[in-house]
């Protein structure tokens, strides 16, 4: 086993144990946090139908709560597990979603980071025009923040909007 791979098994027992914390509280708002970021790690492991069983019922809570942050970071995580799975047409519906749902949030990073994944569908679709205008408002949000170059998220979408090969 990976390293990564290690570290992930053992963030996802602690996932699992932050689910089990919030529902003996009866936390509603965690347990969709923790069932979320459960899905969010066995879709790293590569467990796909499993994390989509995981973030629909995060999904569930988070619309019987009402936490539109936390429906943004489920509509991100169902996208990317879509993407995944090769349904673009799905990832692209949950990253629109999951788009507007950080918008109306203010939470711009996260915003950014989703319209990189949503580059990334585009360009797995075939699609590299749309892909460069989802990096470029990307750009233009971590510009807007102030990140740094040596940010992971702006690094990547530096690397990603790089001219290639001639």
């Amino acid at each position: 086993m990976s390293e990564a791979q290690g570290l992930r098994r053992q963030a996802l027992g602690h996932a699992e144990a932050s689910l089990a914390h919030h529902r003996a509280a009866d936390d509603r708002a965690g347990q969709s946090a923790a069932l979320n970021h459960i899905g969010w790690i066995l879709a790293q492991l590569g467990d796909y139908r499993l994390a989509l069983t995981h973030c629909h019922q995060a999904l569930d809570l988070a619309l019987e709560t009402g936490d539109l942050n936390g429906q943004a970071h489920i509509q991100d995580s169902l996208a990317y597990i879509h993407h995944r799975l090769g349904d673009h047409a799905e990832a692209f519906r949950r990253y629109r979603h999951a788009l507007d749902l950080f918008h109306q949030t203010g939470d711009r990073h996260n915003e950014a980071a989703a319209l990189v994944r949503l580059g990334d569908v585009h360009d797995a679709a075939g699609r590299p025009q749309p892909a460069r205008v989802a990096f470029a408002q990307a750009l233009a949000i971590t510009d807007g923040l102030g990140i740094p170059d040596t940010d992971p998220l702006r690094a990547g979408l530096l690397e990603r909007l790089a001219p290639g090969p001639t």
